[in-house]
């Protein structure tokens, strides 16, 4: 009974043992999990950052080139206006032109 005693004692304590290993095992993988999943967080937190830089830089982007296209828009106006003038005094002084021809032929005819 004694040698049964023995045994089993030597049983628990391999046991007690193997139950330190896997204490040991299961607290080490745990905070490997905490470690990656904080990492994982920060990596995902850092590209929410840089998307919504990102994404801020675009929209400054775009409204600059908006403004651009406004002030070329004026411009072209402008200068549809400036040509529009500048026909319409072509026209006026083709016609003063041709006026004064019309004149100086009927003068010499006279």
């Amino acid at each position: 009974a004694k040698h049964e005693h023995e045994k089993l004692k030597s049983q628990i304590d391999l046991l007690q043992k193997a139950k330190e290993r896997v204490d040991i095992e299961l607290t080490s993988a745990r905070e490997e999990a905490d470690k990656e999943k904080k990492s994982s967080t920060q990596a995902a937190a850092t590209l929410a950052a840089t998307n919504a830089a990102r994404q801020a830089e675009n929209e400054m982007k775009i409204e600059k080139m908006e403004k651009e296209i406004d002030f070329k828009k004026r411009e072209i106006d402008a200068i549809k206006s400036e040509l529009k003038e500048k026909t319409d005094t072509s026209k006026r002084l083709q016609s003063e032109l041709s006026d004064a021809k019309e004149d100086l032929i009927r003068y010499k005819e006279s």
